[in-house]
């Protein structure tokens, strides 16, 4: 079974994009900016529901955060894991 991979400067790139802060685009999601500053810099690792809620708030598909299948197929994991930066 394949893990979700997360790539947290995909998520970086989305929020500079839309030109939203941190603080901003945490309290969209109903989460805490130090929570989201630990996502951002890989410091910890989102659940499948923190990344929807992410991918709506930016307005970008899930899959543009990394190689991410659907938490609601029968077959997929809902583990994740975070994409090694390089």
């Amino acid at each position: 079974m394949q893990s979700n991979v997360f790539n947290p400067q995909m998520l970086a790139t989305a929020r500079n994009y839309r030109g939203v802060s941190q603080t901003s685009l945490a309290a969209d999601c109903g989460m805490s900016q130090s929570r989201y500053s630990k996502i951002e810099n890989a410091l910890s690792v989102p659940s499948a529901e923190d990344v929807d809620r992410l991918a709506r708030a930016l307005d970008f598909p899930t899959t543009f955060f990394g190689h991410w299948r659907h938490r609601h197929s029968d077959h997929c994991s809902s583990s994740v894991r975070v994409q090694p930066q390089v």
